[in-house]
């Protein structure tokens, strides 16, 4: 079995800890989240995952979360001879996630409707390499061969991806570093800190009576804030105006 870098500091037996008390030993596992929604594209990762599944019955695809597209992809399982290796735990509280992340090998992700990557980001920060659809909000956490790959959206191509990353330790363990080093970016601190900076840039360009110009063509850290805020042209003095609306 293809042996990964885990990361110094007691990281591998947390790691060894949690894979035995989930029982995930002696398991390869791609893990993913959300809510069991047609618009997530569950069956399209569950087709996506088939041949790297059957080529080593050590691999399982452990799908957190629970919904209404349930029945159905429980029936596509089944048909797929995959009831052992497709595994669908249900609604995991969101404090023991972490855990379930932690204690896998790889982040699969074929939805093409989110918003933000926050998903993304979470596995990220467990330290887990992303293969997914080339989409936004996925996008906007993941650069392509820095923190995962990102394909188009067809599943041979995810398919094809993920076969690549669980054959390539080199690749795995590349990739993986880059994941944690991103998320890191991304920590509550420095995401309050960054947004303050801003907040105190809009009210002294709006007592100035100036607009500065944001790039848009920076990724999300560097100047995407505003269009999850739902702001549009000169973005500073629009928040400016927001921070001192009542």
């Amino acid at each position: 079995m293809t042996t990964y870098v885990i990361e110094p500091g007691g990281a591998v037996g947390e790691r060894e800890k949690l894979r035995e008390e989930l029982g995930w030993t002696d398991k390869k596992v791609l893990i993913s989240l959300g809510r069991l929604a047609k618009e997530k594209n569950w069956n399209v990762l569950i087709e996506a995952a088939t041949a790297a599944l059957r080529e080593d019955e050590s691999r399982c695809l452990v799908i957190l979360g629970e919904g209404e597209e349930r029945a159905g992809l429980e029936k596509q399982i089944k048909k797929a001879g995959l009831e052992k290796q497709v595994l669908l735990p249900g609604q995991i509280p969101f404090a023991q996630v972490p855990r379930y992340m932690t204690a896998a090998d790889l982040f699969c992700f074929a939805s093409v409707t989110e918003t933000q990557g926050l998903v993304t980001l979470e596995a990220m920060a467990a330290g887990l390499p992303v293969v997914a659809y080339d989409a936004s909000g996925t996008s906007d956490a993941v650069t392509h061969e820095k923190e995962g790959l990102l394909t188009e959206n067809e599943p041979a191509a995810l398919g094809a991806a993920i076969q690549r990353v669980l054959g390539d330790a080199d690749l795995h363990n590349r990739l993986r570093e880059a994941a944690l080093l991103t998320a890191r970016e991304y920590d509550i601190r420095r995401q309050a800190s960054r947004m303050a900076d801003v907040y105190e840039k809009a009210i002294e360009a709006k007592k100035a009576e100036q607009a500065i110009a944001v790039d848009r063509k920076k990724p999300l850290l560097e100047g995407h804030w505003y269009s999850l805020l739902g702001l549009e042209e000169n973005p500073f003095e629009q928040l400016a105006t927001l921070v001192q609306r009542e």
